[in-house]
């Protein structure tokens, strides 16, 4: 069994790949590499069959559901103890990981470390800090999965990703082992990964889908929903209507949140 294994969901974006695939190789040995790509046509498949051939390095390119379709065939594939997702574009500071994959921390279920945002031309970018009172689950995500590593076994205990939330599944994930008493160890000295905010989430068109399934992830889990966030998303969807939207949000983020490092 491996310590980690890392997860990449991955659909024609063949350059981003590359750059994932040069922050974690060399491969320490005590740590596995399972890419699910969505069956891409910009060579993706092509580049994956070159890759090193060797037992930690797994691959399979096939049409799926969407991107936690993907993550859920990952974990199936995975034999680590501890998953990350770490999708096509995503980096990790190469020697953090290096110094946390020989550390092998098993403190708790979920080990969640810091990370540094970066808009789509890979400047550093801003967020919200990561808070340790994850009561704040309860109203939103508030848990970068590309800087943290959960125990396997944790999804045979609550579930993989749900696939009715096409945005959302991981803030399921996350409120489910809050609400089920699962245990989480933070490191927030530690910058993992670099995270690109360039996904579904960050689409402002999007805001709708997640005032929707953030609302129903709520009531599904707790009974009640946070209508100041259902408010948020849905005014960032409002938003999506005025021309260079994306470009504006990009410009409020860097005005509102936190500058990491």
């Amino acid at each position: 069994m491996y310590y980690l294994s890392i997860i990449t969901v991955a659909y024609n974006n063949i350059e981003g790949l590359k750059r994932t695939k040069d922050s974690i190789f060399p491969l320490p040995q005590n740590c596995e590499w399972i890419v699910v790509d969505a069956n891409s046509t910009d060579g993706t498949c092509l580049y994956l069959g070159q890759l090193p051939s060797q037992n930690n390095i797994k691959y399979i390119c096939e049409p799926d559901k969407g991107i936690f379709d993907g993550m859920n065939k990952g974990i199936k594939m995975a034999s680590g103890q501890y998953i990350v997702f770490l999708n096509s574009g995503d980096l990790f500071e190469k020697d953090i990981f290096y110094s946390l994959s020989a550390e092998e921390n098993t403190k708790s279920d979920i080990l969640v470390y810091n990370y540094i945002p970066l808009d789509p031309n890979l400047n550093t970018s801003h967020a919200r800090k990561i808070s340790t009172d994850l009561s704040i689950l309860k109203q939103r995500n508030c848990l970068p999965h590309q800087s943290t590593f959960i125990k396997k076994d944790v999804y045979a205990k609550i579930g993989e990703h749900n696939l009715k939330y096409m945005v959302a599944a991981d803030y399921d994930f996350f409120l489910k082992a809050y609400l089920n008493g699962i245990s989480f160890y933070f490191d927030l000295e530690q910058y993992l990964a670099y995270f690109v905010q360039d996904g579904t989430s960050f689409k402002t068109r999007n805001g709708i889908k997640q005032a929707l399934e953030s609302r129903l992830i709520q009531i599904d889990n707790y009974g009640s929903y946070s209508k100041k966030q259902f408010f948020m998303y849905m005014l960032k969807y409002i938003f999506s209507f005025i021309p260079y939207a994306d470009r504006i949000n990009l410009l409020l983020r860097k005005i509102l949140l936190h500058k990491v490092r």
